[in-house]
């Protein structure tokens, strides 16, 4: 039984069951009166504004069905006008380890991920859902969670967590499929961009259940749901029970487009990454600010005062630039070729 356990958790296919619940469907989200219940529909900047600007009111709290760090399955009603009718997302919701770092589960390098692929991804391509952070007044968080949780930096007065947009009608069966990858070029784009993600990040953690396709044919989409094991540090030992390992870069093909972007990427663009999320705190609430200089580059979790950043280390950017740049040089070499 301790064996059954100890491959459910590597693996993350042993599900329980959580009942759907109803959310805002495809036409209303995308504002396409032609999308159907069963097809996809992602306008990220929107999903992105939703949950960051405006207030958020919590319907329902569930265990997600997948995942070892103890996520939430939240569903959300969100009023953008005080007129209209309110939108109803789920969201994954992880509340941080005191100091807002801790194994396995990791805000800043799932902050990174969704800040990465901007360097080469328009919005319509991005293959890490809208990933924001929020914090939670702790007698809010209190009555609406149903879990007594202590303020995640002191003076605080909130539990801070990662909140990301939870993706509807994807499945994590059938991801990687070769034959698919040659005929529907659709696909290929989606499948490869999001293995020049994982690459670029050194995705650690290839449980099956890390990774999603798009149950709609007509609008293939790949992601990466769980960005927490990446950039550097432990590994998840799955790829020795055969799964495939997404720190490579396995496609056959890459797209130029994403390729000559990548070119132009400047080590200041790299270093941006350094400070991915800044919070200013307040008493029960840390308001988001613009990025200031980098307070201290050894650091993920930087605070000074009443500042609060969040980002990759020196070490984690440099690991970024010597995979560009061994990317870059088998492009060049003709050992990775592009369509």
């Amino acid at each position: 039984m301790m064996r059954l356990v100890l491959l459910c958790v590597l693996l993350g296919g042993c599900v329980t069951h959580v009942p759907a619940l109803p959310v805002t469907p495809p036409a209303q989200l995308c504002r396409d009166a032609s999308l159907r219940s069963g097809d996809f529909c992602l306008p990220v900047q929107r999903v992105e504004k939703l949950l960051t600007a405006y207030p958020l009111e919590v319907l329902n709290v569930q265990d997600a069905p997948v995942g070892v760090s103890n996520p939430l399955k939240v569903r959300l009603s969100i009023k953008e006008s005080p007129a209209g009718p309110p939108v109803l997302l789920q969201v994954k919701w992880k509340p941080s380890a005191s100091g807002g770092d801790g194994f396995n589960n990791t805000p800043r390098r799932e902050l990174a991920a969704y800040v990465l692929q901007r360097l080469f991804l328009d919005p319509a391509d991005y293959v890490v859902p809208p990933t924001v952070g929020r914090c939670f007044a702790v007698a809010r968080y209190a009555a609406n969670f149903g879990s007594e949780e202590d303020e995640t930096f002191e003076g605080a007065g909130c539990v801070f967590g990662l909140m990301a947009y939870w993706l509807q009608n994807v499945t994590w069966d059938d991801v990687y499929d070769a034959a698919r990858f040659e005929r529907d070029p659709k696909y290929r784009r989606a499948l490869a961009n999001l293995n020049l993600l994982t690459y670029l990040m050194d995705h650690r953690d290839s449980r099956k259940s890390n990774f999603l396709i798009s149950s709609d044919p007509k609008r293939p989409r790949a992601f990466a749901v769980d960005n927490g094991l990446a950039f550097g540090g432990l590994k998840n030992p799955v790829t020795i029970f055969g799964a495939r390992d997404w720190s490579d870069l396995f496609v056959s093909r890459v797209p130029r487009a994403g390729i000559e972007r990548l070119r132009k990427v400047t080590r200041a663009q790299l270093d941006a990454l350094g400070v991915v999320a800044q919070y200013q705190l307040a008493t029960g609430a840390m308001t988001r600010m613009t990025a200031t200089a980098n307070l201290d580059r050894e650091e993920g979790v930087r605070r000074e005062g009443t500042i609060v950043q969040f980002g990759l280390n020196e070490d984690e950017v440099d690991a970024i630039a010597e995979r560009l740049a061994a990317l870059l040089a088998n492009v060049d070499a003709g050992r990775v070729t592009l369509f």
